[in-house]
Order: structure tokens, then C-alpha cells, then sequence
């Protein structure tokens, strides 16, 4: 018996709870030290996000990373780690069930990955030419006219608004092909197309032509019978406008620009197409971006998490902050600076583009982070790398590059012209960069460094400035 009990309810069995209590208590310490030291040493894999997927590729690869020094094998080989345990370990896959057994010192998992085996090539389809011309209609805004019946690539030759007449001469799987001259012809997406049976079958007629400008733009306007395909070419810019009662077919311009074009834009307001093409932005030597209106875009964000880092990081989150020290640096070199997101927030790649034009903006700047495809080894790819689209970014791509790679130290993984919907954009001059690679273990360490990520937005800002300071023609 215990004397002076504070709850006497309770003495008469204080003891065997005492004795309860402590051994309850000595049990939960151990588990939570067990577990601690178990947490501590357990690797984790990011990438198969499963332990059960089907890959169609002849290689995959497990990347991840591990604690404290932990020896973690897949298929009884040691994996290589960097010095904060980051890895990515490249494997074959043969066709059917492949078995991989990941065994760290605190835990073991199998994965079991399928690779279906490749299906036969079906039949080539052959292209159907009408016996007449089929007169159609574009069905909606932003169509794209292309060069080849292929739903991919660099193969737009413009972008129809909803209205544009067509004159269509055959068929190959989901396109039409569009008959533009007598020698030239185009292709366009099937459901992209409506036959009326009211339509007007005449060709048009440029009646009337008139050029102006305004402090921003050098400005062109064609008045004609009816909406009818065109295309613009760049270097030297061109406008082609098709389907007129000439003896040729076609209508011809090409602007006289004393400098490389900075953004241009050609549509229909009424039957009267307008092509718009920037005036060249004077640069002063004190805020060499006084009177440039740049957007930047943070790639990815809420439900589209991008690609996921060894550690464990998402694409989204690191490009926000260096999107964040982008603005920054641009504003001190006298920019007019807009983020396309402010905070972890999904938008559409459209509404990006949408977002960059309603600001009249002359830059559009994509920020990213790069991963490899199954077929590759993510410990062969490093650095930094940036897209476009058309011709007239191209040269701001190369200016990018060359002082991203100067100022962060980075491999200088190339610029190359890819059809991303962000940068498929005439009104400003659009790029995406790659800054580095989340899936290669090396560049990750990097990325999550705020040091790096500092470095990166003044490389791309000094490029944006050395675009400007080179680009007026002589």
C-alpha cells in the first residue's frame, strides 16, 4: 500500500499500473527508435511509380535515393549513389514479365514490370483523290493548316480561324488534303472541317491593300471577298494568301524590316486579314529592358506535378522558385515582368499562351526542368537545354543557352525546334527552357540548391539582354 495516494480510488492498484505503464512506455520508445533508424536507412524509389507497370521500351530505369550511406541493390548489383544518395540506375527489359528484386538494409520490394511485345505494322492506307473539288469550311478557331497529313512536328503552315473556306481534293487517313494552287497543296484535320450545303464555291478577290503603323507595330491590311488559306513564312517574312481568281492563284508581300522580326501575328477581322509585325524595342545601356514586356512561366503546377527528382521533388515546385529570382533579375534590368502562375495552380498550355498575348507581351519565357524517356539513361543527360518553334525565337534560344551555360556551369545540352504548344506562339518571341535534369542525380543536387537556381535566372536574363544588344540589322 502506498501511502498519501493523491487519488485514493486509484491505490489500491497504483502498483501493477505503475508497472504497466512503464513497460507500455519502454515499448513505445523502442518502436519509435526502431522505426527512426528505419526511416533513416530505407531507400526510396520515385521512379517506377509502381511496383507493378508496363513499359513498352527495350530499357527503363530506377531512380531514387538513399540515407546515411545505405548499400541498396536491385538484382543483387550495388547501385551507385552521389554523395546525398541520389540514383538512377538503368535496366533492360525483355519482352514479358520482368521481375526486379530492390533490396536495401532496412527493407526489400519486388517490382515487376511488363514490356508487350511489339505489334505489326497494319497496312498502309492510300490517299483518295476526288473525282471534284469538295468545298468545306473550318469548323473552329486555331486550326492548324500543315505541310504533311501528320498530327505532329514542324508541319504548320498557319493557324485558320473558324470561317475560312476550303477548297479539299482528296483524302488520307484523318486528313483532307486542301487544294491552295494548282501546284500547292496543304492538309487539315478531318473533324476540323464542315461541307454546308449553302456554301459560296467562288474563289475570293484581294481588292483592296493598305499599310500603317503605330508606335508598336508596322501594320498590313487585305480586303477580300471571303476568308480563304494563308500562310506566313519567316526569313524574310512572307505572306502567301491562296485561293483568289488571279491568273496565279495567290496573293504575295514581303515587309522590308530593318531588323529581326520580335513578334508578328496574322488573322482575320471580318473577311479583312491584318498582319501585324513588332517594331524592334530601343535598348538603353542603363535598363537595357526599359520597354520590354517579358512573361515568365512557371511550368506545371497543382494537379500536374511534372517530373518528380530523385529525392523525391517535383518539377513545379523548383521552377516556381527560379521563375521567382527570373523576375527578379529581369525587373532590375528595367523589365515589365508577369508570371503566367503565382502559386501552386494548374493552367492550361492555352490559356498560357492566351494569358501572354492579352498582355501584349514581346517575350514568353517557359521554365522547366527536364527527365528522359524509358529508352535513355538519365546518368547520360545533363544541362540545360531550350526549345522553339519558329524562326524568329531562334536566335533568343541560342542567346539564352549560350549564357545559361556560362553563368550556372551547366552542360550545354543543345536548342532544338519542337512543336510545344507554348512556344507555337508568333506574338511573342516564345521559348522553353530546360534548365536542368531532375532525373540525373548530379543536376537534381543542383536544382535544389538556391545558389544554383540564382545563377540560372541571371544566365537566362543576361541572355534575354544579349538578344537585344545583337539582333538590329545593319
Amino acid at each position: 500500500m502506498i501511502k498519501n495516494c493523491k487519488y485514493p480510488s486509484r491505490c489500491n492498484n497504483s502498483i501493477i499500473d505503475y508497472n504497466m505503464v512503464m513497460k507500455k512506455t519502454f515499448i513505445t520508445f523502442l518502436i519509435f527508435v526502431l522505426s527512426g533508424l528505419c526511416g533513416a536507412n530505407a531507400y526510396q524509389i520515385v521512379y517506377p511509380k509502381k511496383l507493378n507497370v508496363t513499359i513498352n521500351s527495350p530499357s527503363t530505369f530506377f531512380i531514387g535515393h538513399t540515407d546515411d550511406g545505405e548499400i541498396l541493390k536491385i538484382n543483387d548489383e550495388i547501385i551507385k549513389t552521389n554523395d546525398l544518395g541520389y540514383f538512377a540506375h538503368t535496366v533492360e527489359l525483355k519482352s514479358g514479365k520482368n521481375t526486379f528484386e530492390v533490396i536495401g538494409e532496412q527493407k526489400k520490394e519486388t517490382y515487376t514490370i511488363l514490356r508487350t511485345a511489339a505489334t505489326q505494322a497494319l497496312l498502309k492506307p492510300e490517299f483518295i483523290a476526288y473525282d471534284s473539288i469538295r468545298y468545306g469550311v473550318v469548323k473552329s478557331d486555331n486550326t492548324p493548316l500543315r505541310s504533311t497529313p501528320i498530327d505532329a512536328g514542324i508541319n504548320r503552315l498557319s493557324h485558320l480561324q473558324k470561317g475560312v473556306n476550303l477548297m479539299i481534293a482528296g483524302e488520307y487517313k484523318n486528313f483532307y488534303k486542301v487544294k491552295l494552287t494548282d501546284q500547292e497543296y496543304a492538309w487539315i484535320n478531318k473533324i476540323s472541317v464542315i461541307f454546308p450545303e449553302d456554301i459560296d464555291t467562288d474563289l475570293s478577290t484581294v481588292f483592296d491593300y493598305r499599310k500603317y503603323e503605330d508606335n508598336e507595330f508596322d501594320i498590313y491590311e487585305f480586303y477580300l471577298m471571303k476568308k480563304v488559306p494563308y500562310k506566313i513564312e519567316e526569313f524574310p517574312l512572307k505572306l502567301t494568301i491562296f485561293n483568289l481568281k488571279n491568273s496565279r492563284g495567290l496573293f504575295t508581300i514581303q515587309p522590308t524590316l530593318c531588323h529581326k522580326p520580335v513578334g508578328f501575328n496574322g488573322e482575320y477581322e471580318g473577311d479583312k486579314f491584318v498582319l501585324k509585325v513588332r517594331k524592334f524595342p530601343k535598348i538603353s545601356s542603363i535598363k537595357p529592358l526599359e520597354k520590354v514586356k517579358i512573361v515568365i512561366d512557371p511550368g506545371h503546377g497543382g494537379s500536374e506535378p511534372g517530373a518528380i527528382g530523385c529525392s523525391g521533388i517535383a518539377e513545379k515546385d523548383i521552377v516556381m522558385q527560379i521563375s521567382k529570382y527570373l523576375q527578379r533579375e529581369l525587373k532590375h534590368m528595367g523589365a515589365t515582368v508577369i508570371l503566367t502562375r503565382e502559386d501552386d495552380s494548374y493552367l492550361d498550355l492555352y490559356d498560357r499562351v492566351k494569358f501572354t498575348n492579352d498582355n501584349d507581351a514581346i517575350i514568353f519565357i517557359s521554365i522547366h526542368a527536364n527527365a528522359t524517356p524509358d529508352s535513355w539513361n538519365p546518368n547520360e543527360h545533363s544541362g540545360t537545354s531550350v526549345y522553339y518553334y519558329y524562326e524568329q525565337a531562334k536566335p533568343l534560344a541560342e542567346s539564352i543557352l549560350l549564357s545559361t551555360v556560362e553563368k550556372a556551369e551547366t552542360n550545354n545540352d543543345g536548342i532544338y525546334q519542337r512543336s510545344f504548344a507554348v512556344v507555337r506562339n508568333t506574338k511573342a518571341l516564345s521559348v522553353l527552357v530546360e534548365t536542368a535534369y531532375m532525373i540525373n542525380p548530379d543536376d537534381i543536387a543542383k536544382l535544389e540548391q538556391t545558389y544554383f537556381q540564382k545563377n540560372i535566372a541571371k544566365g537566362i536574363s543576361q541572355g534575354i539582354v544579349n538578344f537585344f544588344k545583337t539582333s538590329v540589322l545593319p
